[in-house]
Formats: structure tokens, sequence, C-alpha cells
């Protein structure tokens, strides 16, 4: 049976524990996650961090496997799952109840779907929630759920639950250099895995949350722990600053990455997520070498080590904080003001779960509380109302009701119908009598579903003006702001109505491309995208390569409170100059102070501003 050897002298085993430094990088990392969680135009590749943090956790756990594995030929599973447990649960499950609790409070409309991500969350399923429930991660016009973020605390157990089998296999079979090849190898596949499965024209949710397609960092950093676990370095251990150079190089390529590389980018999965497990990598190696002087002495700085042996904490805390105070619509702030104060009530919880719950668990004050518990006295009254405090949450949580539905989405969250104008009375023949009486008053615009059941009925809230004299069917796709106002959208001639709720951007040039290679694609196509998430060059140039043969292409810009707006609007401005069949509306420009056209939320249009947005449209289709 193989064990490494644990030569002080000459192997690197002894330079794989605890070093200092890498609560640095931790530091570096999380706070990369925290910037593109504020605001992603400032370090649009931010999320990277997450990355950094697999490769470190599967470096870092493969390591202390193969410290128990050298000193005992062998390792306890069990003994390891329960210190994965006593380290995350605990501060897991008071997040969560803090969670529940806030929302029982003060968003009640929150409370069914974070029960459902609840139960999730603890199950350390949310990653695969997330992928069913097709909830994006890159962008969304509604709130995000919560505990949203747990999807990658989730990817990290599953691989927790599993490695330390795994591990024992491999061991037995081969010994490290087996458990090298099939690490590397295991990486190696599931990053060709994620490329394969990453659709240009799709969300990216299913690669970016999943377990398999995300398993690359957490084996890369696994392999690495491998290859230096019997690594011989010498005896010299002479400071050199070509290792320093080497780690210092490649942090400052992987600030360049956060830095340009967006989550939309196709570079993300089909080499992005790759070269980002291979420069942390690099990072490991320069601090575990003995020659790295330099670089670990900076990242030991006292800063980033106090924020990196709380960074589970800061993870765990900072996503429902910020999601608590969006701004412009949860808190009138904005810009760094909101970024610090954001910052202040993070690093307050993460130091206080430090403090009150992860470091006394971990040092055994869980099995001293039992004692207490036994013994009765104030640990027993303590533990006892903070039962009956977590059992009322759940209670509370478990019996709450539905939230109220929207106007807007009171017919559900998609619609795909055919709206025909109110045809005028000269042109119409006089029907014949029918014996059927209506329900409801006849609507001013009629809609028909494109398979033939029953029309719809809608009722006009506003006057039309007249059609205008088009030709052709007129295909209308877009995202919830259009739903809102598809009973409208017949002022604009017999148009075609395909809106959806929380519709991505890169979600439309797939939809356009099997209308085209199906030869339904009308002379005339509205498109109203970008209120859920960017829309990069690289989407509206797929967009319109497939729109190429059509007559008229007509862009709705987006009044919608995030990030991207302004964005967004400016990459549909310049269009026009670019493709010579394209026009724009200018719903942001049209609807400016105008605030009584919308629901409560700002974004959705009511009747009067349901109205306006066809109004709009017909505009710019029939040429005016």
């Amino acid at each position: 049976m193989y064990r490494p050897r644990l030569d002080p002298q000459n192997d690197a085993s002894h330079r794989l524990g605890y070093l200092p430094g890498l609560d640095g990088l931790r530091a570096l990392a999380v706070m990369a996650v925290l910037v593109f969680h504020a605001d992603p135009s400032w370090l649009p590749g931010g999320y990277l961090g997450v990355e950094v943090f697999f490769v470190l956790s599967g470096f870092l756990i493969t390591t202390l496997l193969l410290r128990e594995w050298g000193s005992a030929g062998t390792i306890s599973p069990g003994a390891f799952w329960g210190r994965r447990a006593r380290r995350l649960l605990p501060a897991l499950f008071v997040l969560l109840v803090a969670t529940l609790s806030y929302a029982l409070l003060f968003e009640a409309d929150e409370v069914v779907r974070l029960r459902e991500d609840t139960l999730a969350a603890l199950a350390y399923a949310t990653n695969w929630y997330l992928i069913f429930g097709e909830q994006p991660y890159f962008a969304t016009v509604e709130r995000p759920s919560l505990l949203q973020h747990l999807w990658s605390l989730a990817v990290e157990e599953q691989f927790y639950l599993l490695w330390p089998l795994a591990f024992v296999a491999l061991m037995r079979a081969g010994g490290v250099r087996l458990a090298f090849v099939a690490t590397a190898g295991g990486a190696l596949g599931s990053w060709l895995l994620g490329a394969w499965l990453w659709d240009a024209a799709g969300d990216s949710s299913r690669v970016y949350y999943g377990s398999d397609t995300r398993a690359g960092g957490l084996l890369a950093g696994a392999a690495l722990a491998f290859a230096l676990s019997s690594a011989r370095w010498g005896t010299g251990h002479r400071r050199s600053w070509d290792i320093d150079m080497l780690g210092a190089g490649a942090i400052g390529a992987l600030g360049l990455m956060a830095w340009r590389i967006e989550g939309t980018s196709p570079f993300l999965h089909r080499g992005g997520l790759t070269l980002t497990a291979a420069l942390t990598a690099v990072v490991l190696f320069a601090m575990v070498h003995p020659r790295a002087h330099l670089l670990n002495r900076a990242m030991e700085a006292p800063v980033l080590r106090w924020l990196g042996t709380r960074s589970y904490g800061i993870y765990l805390w900072h996503w429902p904080i910020f999601m608590v105070t969006r701004p412009g619509q949860d808190i009138e702030l904005g810009g760094t003001q909101l970024f610090a104060l954001r910052l202040a009530l993070t690093l307050a919880a993460a130091a206080a779960s430090y403090r009150l719950i992860e470091e006394p668990i971990r040092l055994g004050a869980a099995a001293k509380w039992l004692r207490g518990f036994r013994q009765g006295g104030k640990p027993r009254a303590f533990l006892a109302a903070g039962g009956a405090y977590s059992a009322a949450v759940l209670f509370f949580a478990a019996s709450a009701g539905g939230p109220a539905i929207p106007d807007y989405l009171q017919d559900g969250r998609s619609v795909h119908v055919v709206v025909t104008p109110e045809p005028s009375p000269a042109a119409t023949p006089t029907p014949a009598p029918t014996n059927t009486p209506l329900a409801e008053p006849t609507p001013s615009h009629a809609l028909e579903t494109p398979t033939g059941t029953p029309a719809i009925p809608v009722r006009a809230e506003h006057t039309p003006p007249p059609t205008p004299a088009i030709t052709g069917d007129i295909l209308a796709l877009g995202d919830s702001v259009m739903l809102a106002s598809a009973a409208s959208m017949g002022t604009v001639g017999r148009v075609e109505v395909d809106a959806a709720v929380g519709r991505l951007p890169w979600q439309v040039p797939g939809l356009l491309r099997a209308r085209q290679e199906a030869g339904t694609l009308p002379s005339t196509v509205v498109i109203h995208t970008g209120n859920n998430g960017v829309i990069s060059r690289q989407t509206l140039d797929e967009l319109m390569d497939t729109l190429s043969g059509v007559e008229r292409v007509v862009l709705v810009n987006v009044r919608v409170k995030r990030d991207w707006e302004q964005g967004n609007n400016a990459t549909i401005a310049d269009a026009p100059s670019r493709y010579a069949n394209v026009r724009v509306v200018d719903w942001y420009g049209a609807t400016a102070g105008r605030d009584d056209l919308f629901a409560s939320d700002g974004i959705h249009p009511g009747a009067a501003g349901a109205a306006l947005y066809a109004e709009l449209i017909a505009a710019a289709v029939a040429g005016s």
C-alpha cells in the first residue's frame, strides 16, 4: 500500500499544511465576488472568485486526506464528514433561520419561494434546484432568491460527500500516480463537458451550476495536491525571485480575467474556467514552494488574513444583504456609498458568525453546550430558546400562503398568441346571427392561439389609433414587459406575440434561429429583450445574423432599474448604424418621468403604459 513520504527536509508534504498566505488568497477571491455582485460593471468577471475557491478547496481537502493517509495508512470518511458538517452546517443553519425571519417580517411574498430554497439548501442541492427551476445566475429583472448563492456550497458539499470514497479507491488501486492521472483527467473531462453543453444561443445556467461541469476546479486542486505530495524540493530552500514572480504574475492574470471576462462570454466555458483553475494552481504552487518568500508575506497581510479566515461567513451573508438593499428599489443609496454600507453589514454579520458560531464549534464548544444542556441552567435555557425560535420560524414559513400575483402575470408567466386589430365596420361583413351569448363584452383586439384553440378574451383599456397600412404578419418576441402589453398589440397589426417572464437576451438568437430553420420568420420582427440581463455585442450580432433576410427589424430599448440599463440601450442605439434593416423604439425616452405608465415595480407597463408601448411599436413598424 502506497504512502506518501513525509520527510520534512526533502518532500513538499510538510508544506501542504496550513499556510497563512492562503487566507489572503481566500480574501481576494471573496472580495472579487462581492464587487461583482455589488455592480457587475465594476468587475465583470468577479464571479471567477468562486472558481478560485473551488481549486483551493480541492487542494486543501486532498492535502488533509493525504496527510491522514500518510500517517495512518487509511482515512475515516465518517470522521471527515463530521468535521465538514461541524465546519459548515451551524453557520448555514443560522443564515437560513435569519433569512426566513427577515422574509416573514418584511418580504412576505418571498416566503414560499424561500421555503423551497431552504429545503434545497439543507439537502445541499441548491445548484440542481436552480437548474431544474430554470433560474439564471447572471441576470434577472425579478429579485433573485435570497439563497441563490448557496449553489456553490452545494457543489462543494457534493464533492466532499463523494471524494473521500473515491480517494480511498484510487490510493488502494494505484497510489498517488493513479490518483493524479484520474483527477487531472476528471478535471479535463468536466471542462470538455461544459464546453459541449454550453449553447451560445441559450442560458448557460445548466453549465454554470452543474456539479459535473463545475467539478473541474475541485479536481484540478486535488490533482495539484497529488502532484506536490511527493515533490522533492531539496535541502537548500534558497529564496528566489522567480517563484515569487511566477505567483504574482498568475495573480495579475486572474485579476485581468476578472476585469475582462463577462459571465455571458463564450470563452468562460470554452477555456475560461480551465485557465482560471490553471492560474490558481500556479499561485498555490508558488505559495507552497519553499523558495517563495515575498508572495507569502504579501498574502499574509493582516487585513487579508482577517478577511480570509472569515471568508465563509462573508460569502454566506453578503448575498441576502445585497439582495434586500437593491439600489432604487429597496434603498435610495447607490454607487460607492451603497457598497460601503453593504460591505459594513456583511463584515459585521461575518464577524459575529465567526466569533459566536464557527470558531467556538470548531474548538469543541458544541460538546460543551450539550453537557451544559443536560446539566440545566443558562445553557439549557439558551439552547431551548434558540430551538423554540427556530421551530417557530420554520412553522410559520411552512404555513405561509403564496404571494399575490402581479397584474401583468394574471394570465400566466408566458403568452404565445396571435393578436389582430379590430376591423373597421365598413370593411367587415355582417356576421350571421348566433345563439351563443358572449360572456364578456367584445374585445377591441382578438387573440388567437397559433394552434387554433379558442380565442382568449382581452379587453383593451384604451382607444387604439388607426391600424398602420402594412402588409404581412409580424412577429413580436419579448419578455415580461411585452407580456404585460400583449392585449394592446393589436394596434400594431396582425401580430404573433411570443413573450415570457424571465426571458434572457442570449436565449433570443436561438428562438429566432429555430424559426428561420422552420421558414416561419415574417417580413417584420419586433424584438424587446434586455430587461433581464446584458445584451452583449455578440448576442446582438447573432440575433441580427439570423434576421439578415428580414425586411424590417424593430428593436425596443429598455427602462429597467438595473445596472445594465444604460449599456443595453447604448448597444441597441448603435444597431441602426450597423444594420440597414433595423429601427429602434425609444421606450426609455418615451416613458421618462411617467411613473403613471407603470405598475408598482416601475418596470412593467400598466394599462396606459401598454397602450403607449403598442403605439410606439406600431409607428416604428409603419415607418413613421
